[in-house]
């Protein structure tokens, strides 16, 4: 189990819902998440949490989708996102969802996420995201914040 992982509000904000675990095998929702990013998250899950981020400003949500997957590999895409798209998302997910979490509101979390940060070598944690390391110190920074460490 991955410590400070809130899967279901991970899945949540990607549009998954309630995924529903075989009856067999009991698996959780990080499980499934995991199973899905496998398979190719669909393209809507890009879309749910650019829309997140954008919060409300239908202008910015393209560029965020642009920033996960390039705009004419995305235009491809009709349907589904092929493994390393999904797992992009996903991680910009967690990220979005620590934040919440760590910073208390949507409006500190979304500014957050999209910020340039000292902390970060002046980069945004959503552009952190693109990989996993980057994604590491992001959660690194969110972890000290919502604990108070210093920094």
């Amino acid at each position: 189990m991955l410590l400070d992982y809130d899967s279901n509000a991970v899945a949540a904000l990607m549009g998954l819902g309630e995924p529903q675990p075989p009856k067999l095998t009991g698996a959780s929702t990080s499980v499934l998440i995991e199973q899905r990013v496998e398979q190719g998250l669909p393209r809507t899950a890009l879309r749910c949490v650019a829309e997140w981020l954008a919060g409300g400003d239908k202008a910015k949500v393209s560029a965020l989708e642009w920033g996960v997957v390039p705009k004419t590999t995305l235009e491809r895409r009709a349907t589904q996102l092929s493994p390393q798209e999904s797992e992009r998302t996903e991680r910009v997910a967690r990220l979005v969802v620590h934040a919440s979490r760590a910073l208390g509101s949507e409006a500190e979390a979304r500014e957050f996420m999209t910020t340039p940060h000292p902390e970060l070598d002046g980069r945004s944690p959503f552009d952190m995201a693109k990989t996993d390391l980057g994604t590491r110190r992001a959660e690194q920074l969110l972890t000290a914040i919502e604990y108070g460490l210093a920094l």
